[in-house]
């Protein structure tokens, strides 16, 4: 089983929507609050690129009024 940052185990059916592959076993996963779970490395490649939702679902992953005084891209989506 793949183990999340929080040390939580999750099942072996993961898939990382930006590797398009399984999440393995002793792979480094973060779990968002919508529940969707990416590799720990894609996952903080796209927050790098300012994004702020879940690639997903497009759930903000920081109140709207925070988003809007760090200049994000999330109005542009």
């Amino acid at each position: 089983m793949a183990r999340s940052t929080s040390g939580e185990e999750t099942s072996n059916s993961v898939e990382c929507v930006f590797r398009l592959s399984d999440v393995e076993e002793g792979e480094e996963v973060r779990e968002l609050r919508c529940k969707h779970l990416f590799h720990r490395r894609c996952l903080d490649c796209w927050l790098a690129e300012r994004q702020i939702t879940c690639s997903l679902c497009w759930d903000a992953l920081v109140p709207q009024e925070m988003a809007a005084t760090k200049g994000t891209r999330h109005d542009e989506q």
